[in-house]
């Protein structure tokens, strides 16, 4: 039985890097580990670069709803994803879905049906504390929270960790796997004298059981390469291998 490792990317703001984060991931880790990657967010940016955001296509919402396997699409062998769409802002917004026991673990117990196939689950959330996205907080075992050097990224951090203990505190906090939570710096120039200080801060800042990742290098080809489907070894590739590898113990 394998032990599966459940990693939610997230922060309540915008462009950090959540999404490239999650798929650059998914492409490390499936080099030689079986990985689900779920999309969470209704903006479907996680499924348009695979072109699985067909909306006639089975989604996440009939994974959550009904345990449908059959949203889960294969990319390759090792490689695996349940995709998003717009829809998902309308099922998370309806009266009677609000109104649904339980609804905070309807991803936690899909999961639990199918997990033990998967080496990882890699789930990419919406910039909003969602109910998606408490569905995947309290789902994961580690959070990473991609900040891009920026005070509104790093505000989102904060949030972020403040919901998340509020979230404990809450009765369905029981049910919480979370263990451990990471901040993931991106888009680093390491010649600006501006991200050289922000870098500074985000270490000084986020301590205790807050964890930070080496700095992910900025990378203006990434944009061209996802555009097109194709990842190539980039510094960037490197720079997530060594923070993976520091998730993994190695």
């Amino acid at each position: 039985m394998k032990n599966c490792n459940i990693i939610t990317f997230s922060n309540l703001r915008g462009g950090p890097g959540k999404t490239t984060s999650a798929i650059l991931s998914a492409h490390i880790l499936s080099e030689n580990k079986t990985v689900l990657c779920i999309d969470c967010d209704p903006q479907a940016s996680l499924s348009r670069y695979y072109n699985i955001a067909d909306k006639k296509n089975i989604t996440l919402i009939n994974f959550l709803l009904e345990g449908n396997k059959k949203a889960i699409r294969k990319i390759n062998d090792n490689l695996h994803y349940i995709a998003s769409n717009i829809e998902l802002v309308d099922m998370a917004e309806n009266e009677e879905f609000i109104k649904v026991r339980g609804k905070e673990i309807l991803l936690l117990n899909a999961l639990n049906k199918i997990k033990t196939s998967y080496d990882y689950i890699l789930i990419d959330c919406p910039p909003a504390l969602s109910i998606i996205t408490v569905n995947a907080l309290i789902a994961s075992d580690m959070v990473i929270c991609p900040v891009d050097l920026d005070i509104d990224s790093f505000t989102g951090a904060e949030k972020l960790i403040k919901n998340i203990e509020s979230i404990r505190k809450e009765p369905i906090g029981f049910m919480m796997q979370l263990k451990s939570f990471y901040i993931l710096p991106t888009k680093y120039k390491s010649l600006k004298k501006f991200d050289r200080k922000f870098l500074s801060r985000i270490k000084n800042n986020f301590t205790g059981d807050v964890h930070v990742l080496p700095e992910i290098r900025y990378c203006d080809k990434i944009r061209t390469e996802k555009e097109t489907n194709k990842i190539v070894s980039l510094n960037i590739i490197r720079d997530y291998k060594t923070s993976l590898k520091i998730l993994s113990g190695e």
